[in-house]
């Protein structure tokens, strides 16, 4: 553009490095359909959007992968309950207006998955978090709810062993475990 209007060169030049530009956009468009990386299409996309150096097409085509690939990446994430990558692919589905119906199973995977986490931590904290400031009623399954607030209440009453006791007791269990595996191996 500087070019063009201080017309520092020639214009058979400018013409071809928009013609490079444009093919650089589409290579990279092309090589983000081919890995199937939702960030890095929706990178490539942009910048062939609005730079204007991409063929209308190629641009169509990637921005027609975006929300199989989100979708992907939700379910993935929901089938490992892979708990830092659910928060954000739920983001990205409620961003691209993904199905309600996916976006809600999401959610209820990402908030039970919380739940069950936060108990089986035995983490005061964290529970009351969540039970006060998510949506874990509308999401969440009830039953992991009604645990968790019952975990809750005996842990603000001081009945149940707080994590740092869990996980002594487990190392514990662990290392006697181990010495009698051991005794065992030697006799």
């Amino acid at each position: 553009v500087t070019a063009e209007e201080e017309r520092i060169v020639e214009a058979s030049m400018i013409e071809e490095a928009t013609a490079l530009s444009s093919a650089l956009a589409e290579i990279l468009l092309r090589q983000a359909v081919d890995k199937r990386d939702l960030r890095q299409l929706r990178c490539a996309i942009a910048t062939a959007v609005r730079e204007k150096v991409a063929e209308v097409a190629a641009i169509e085509e990637a921005e027609a992968l975006v929300p199989v690939l989100a979708t992907e990446k939700v379910r993935q994430a929901m089938e490992h309950k892979v708990l830092s990558s659910l928060g954000p692919a739920i983001f990205i589905a409620q961003e691209l207006k993904l199905p309600e119906s996916l976006i809600k199973e999401a959610r209820t995977v990402l908030e039970t998955e919380r739940l069950r986490k936060a108990t089986e931590q035995k983490n005061l904290n964290w529970l009351r978090s969540l039970l006060t400031l998510s949506e874990v009623d509308e999401f969440a399954a009830s039953a992991i709810v009604t645990e968790a607030r019952a975990l809750a209440a005996e842990l603000e009453r001081g009945r149940v062993p707080r994590v740092a006791s869990a996980a002594a007791s487990a190392a514990a269990s662990a290392a006697s475990s181990a010495a009698s595996a051991s005794a065992t191996a030697s006799a």
